[in-house]
């Protein structure tokens, strides 16, 4: 009997970590940061101050849930994305960046990543 709440306990938690199995890997983040209209679009989605589109919005529920989870579940591209924005933002929109971070990130678990 043990054996059977400790299999479906195992069962539940499988299914309750997030799979993030070739979400956003094709992001083009290049694309969107040569386009100011479209970067602030990202941007004001991540803060709040502007309704998401179904992408961002997607975009910024699975960003965030690799923060709280420390990307554990992230694949390598995923991960090489998730740094190459951070350092894009913080370095070119610094100002942009702090405001995300607190939103995002409040208790500053993407420290480990920049």
């Amino acid at each position: 009997m043990k054996t059977i709440i400790l299999v479906g306990w195992l069962c539940l938690l499988s299914l309750s970590r997030a799979d993030y199995t070739g979400k956003f890997e094709d992001f083009d983040l290049d694309k969107v940061t040569s386009n100011r209209e479209e970067m602030m679009k990202l941007i004001n989605c991540f803060i709040g101050t502007e309704t998401c589109t179904q992408l961002y919005g997607d975009l910024k529920k699975v960003i965030k849930e690799q923060i709280d989870d420390d990307c554990v579940n992230c694949s390598q591209k995923q991960l090489t994305l998730f740094v190459k924005g951070i350092k894009y933002f913080k370095q070119n929109e610094p100002a942009y960046w702090k405001l995300m971070q607190e939103k995002m990130d409040p208790e500053g678990r993407m420290v480990r990543f920049y």
